[in-house]
């Protein structure tokens, strides 16, 4: 499965959960805070800082990151890009679903903070997806050979 097709399946189901709960959610609202998309917007930071790193060591600068610490950052880009694929369109029904609900201070506060957390999932999906590919391993690239075990001549 390509990983458009992955992601797909992540917003597909993000619709259908939002779909779900949308009811329920606006006739017995459960209140969010206003801020709620502020880790979401530090993680973005946190990978764009990882993942920079990492563009820096494929070019041949000395980044303080290994291979395996490599591999972690584009590991987290992965998992970043499908939550934030979940995320986007379960926030933004409940968005619209909070908007065209009666209208109150309440409602405005909670489309306004779920509006906010909607864009800060786009913020880190398009992070995640601009990480992704600087962690890609070009094909032309050197081989890695493994180390030879201790005490056996190459």
């Amino acid at each position: 499965m390509k990983a458009w097709a992955r992601r797909g399946l992540w917003a597909l189901a993000g619709v259908v959960l939002a779909l779900v709960t949308m009811g329920p959610l606006v006739r017995h609202p459960v209140p969010l805070p206003a801020f709620m998309w502020l880790p979401i917007v530090l993680v973005a930071i946190g990978l764009v800082a990882a993942g920079w790193r990492v563009k820096k060591r494929k070019s041949g600068s000395r980044a303080a990151i290994t291979p395996l610490g490599a591999a972690r950052v584009a590991l987290f880009a992965v998992a970043c890009d499908r939550i934030s694929a979940f995320l986007i369109p379960l926030a933004g029904i409940w968005t619209v679903a909070y908007l065209v609900a009666l209208v109150t201070t309440f409602n405005r506060s909670q489309s306004l903070a779920l509006g906010l957390l909607t864009l800060a999932a786009a913020a880190l999906f398009a992070v995640a997806l601009l990480v992704e590919h600087w962690c890609e391993i070009d094909d032309d690239a050197a081989p890695v050979t493994p180390p030879s075990p201790r005490g056996v001549a190459a």
